[in-house]
């Protein structure tokens, strides 16, 4: 990572080859501390590929983290992530399992990448350790299921990690209103929620200009 952000990759022969170079929303999008960040918008803003690599770099950077990237279906998972971390786990000095779903780098942290429909998937997850929960087109999902997953995100005692929950979204779908009253309006009352806090949640709002590697 250099002093923009980006991620390259160094060849034998001393030449740099850009993985990775964040836009000015992405790079907010990875500079924020928030335990929950929510970047959303329209088709093409870069939303997808940010969450990612925010995932890559923080299993980079901590030997031993754990993180899983989740759609609402497979097919989505596939066509929004699978087909690209094969060659990205390649290029970082891991290999992604395919049947397992599982991204292993080389430090020993690991990246899960699952779907989330039924809740037995759920209850599947929830047994699980994950110091990241990243909810692709988080809309998508029923609000309950964002709030369980989200609850069972931890990091050990006195790692010096914060548990994060990080999403994705274009806020049309079942939970866009409960979404938009947590990230956004912050409007959640005491009686509704003894436990939101608002400064614990924060929004980045983007759209096609804010990403420029699109034509």
């Amino acid at each position: 990572m250099d002093n923009t952000g980006g991620i390259y990759l160094t060849g034998e022969d001393g030449e740099q080859q850009p993985l990775y170079v964040p836009h000015p929303k992405q790079l907010e999008y990875h500079a924020r501390t928030e335990p929950n960040v929510l970047f959303w918008g329209g088709r093409g803003s870069g939303k997808s590929l940010c969450g990612r690599w925010d995932a890559h770099m923080r299993a980079l950077a901590h030997p031993g983290y754990s993180y899983v990237i989740l759609r609402r279906n497979y097919p989505e998972l596939q066509r929004s992530h699978l087909r690209y971390i094969n060659q990205e786990m390649k290029q970082l000095g891991g290999f992604f399992h395919h049947t397992d779903r599982i991204a292993h780098y080389p430090n020993g942290s690991r990246g899960y990448f699952s779907h989330c429909n039924t809740e037995e998937d759920v209850l599947n997850l929830l047994g699980a350790e994950f110091c990241l929960a990243y909810f692709d087109e988080l809309s998508t999902f029923e609000w309950d299921m964002f709030t369980k997953l989200a609850a069972s995100v931890r990091v050990p005692m006195n790692s010096g990690l914060t548990a994060l929950v990080r999403a994705s979204t274009n806020p049309l779908g079942p939970s866009a209103q409960q979404l938009m009253r947590y990230f956004v309006t912050k409007d959640v009352d005491a009686e509704e929620d003894p436990d939101y806090n608002p400064n614990d949640w924060y929004n980045i709002h983007a759209n096609l200009v804010d990403n420029p590697s699109l034509d």
